[in-house]
């Protein structure tokens, strides 16, 4: 099977709807959120910081460090 992320706007829907049901489930695991948390523990930002990413998958990081 190719890769669906090389060319991700090419994917069937229920293809993107499995790789994001993926990407959920595993930063849902305890043991993500724990090392997220950690991660975001060392980041000196302010409380009203913007911060941009991008690529990232279903958006679980960005809506944890929001």
């Amino acid at each position: 099977m190719p890769d669906p992320y090389a060319n991700i706007v090419a994917v069937p829907d229920d293809i993107t709807v499995r790789l994001v049901q993926g990407l959920e489930l595993r930063a849902s695991d305890p043991q993500q959120v724990a090392m997220r948390e950690q991660y975001f523990a060392w980041l000196d930002l302010a409380q009203d910081a913007q911060v941009l990413v991008a690529g990232c998958g279903s958006g679980a990081v960005s809506r944890h460090l929001a």
